[in-house]
């Protein structure tokens, strides 16, 4: 499963999943092949989900429009 960015904020980013199977809470989430946090909570429409990701660290690399996935 996989999603994309649309927001950064603070120690959480936001993606738009590419489908209707989402992740289960507290999944691992993964940007370039390295774990970035894990799920924190669902939002938005139960077609087009969106996923709070709550990140490990602060990390300047993770930017709006990175591709991610999830385990779970």
């Amino acid at each position: 499963m996989s999603g994309r960015i649309v927001s950064h904020i603070g120690n959480q980013v936001v993606a738009e999943s590419s489908s209707k199977d989402v992740p289960d809470l507290r999944s691992n989430v993964y940007a370039n092949g390295r774990k970035i946090g894990s799920v924190f909570d669902l939002i938005g429409n139960v077609e087009k989900p969106y996923i709070v990701v709550r990140l490990l660290s602060s990390d300047s690399r993770i930017v709006v429009g990175s591709d991610v996935s999830w385990s779970g």
